[in-house]
């Protein structure tokens, strides 16, 4: 890990963010880990493999390029849900087939969570590869002039 820190170290403006996987509850989105290794996301994996295996079995919205060989399906479909109980709850939790590799579907959850991570609108993305110019988003939150102090000396 030491390794992969010092690599992403000098690099985010190249947007190079180290992740790590966590399995659980954990939120599905990437956020910040604890103060000692501040570049650092968690991944909480176990809802992202919930809305990959679900977004499959509905055949929506994944697309997969016609070149990936039969292995790498193989490896996206590694591990199953299954219900166990902890502590008398139930908790939904994977488990990987016996003698499967797992790099496919680690690939895909690892591509959803740096999807979220950037935040990008697909029409966005669309027009900026064609070339054409979109006007720029506005800002979430419009600070008000007259709040700023400018508005109250102009009465």
């Amino acid at each position: 890990m030491a390794r992969v820190m010092a690599f992403a170290a000098g690099r985010r403006h190249l947007r190079i963010i180290p992740v790590k996987g966590a399995a659980g509850s954990r939120p599905p989105l990437v956020h910040a880990a604890a103060k000692r290794a501040r570049n650092l996301h968690i991944c909480g994996v176990d809802p992202l493999k919930t809305r990959l295996f679900d977004r499959l079995a509905r055949r929506e919205g994944i697309r997969f390029s016609d070149s990936l060989p039969g292995a790498w399906y193989e490896q996206l479909l590694s591990e199953r849900a299954v219900v166990r109980y902890s502590r008398g709850q139930p908790m939904r939790v994977f488990e990987r087939y016996l003698g499967r590799l797992a790099e496919g579907l680690d690939c895909a959850i690892y591509a959803l969570a740096a999807r979220s991570l950037i935040a990008t609108s697909a029409a966005r993305r669309g027009a900026e590869l064609k070339g054409v110019t979109l006007p720029p988003v506005m800002p979430a939150v419009i600070r008000s002039a007259w709040l700023d102090g400018d508005g109250a000396r102009s009465r």
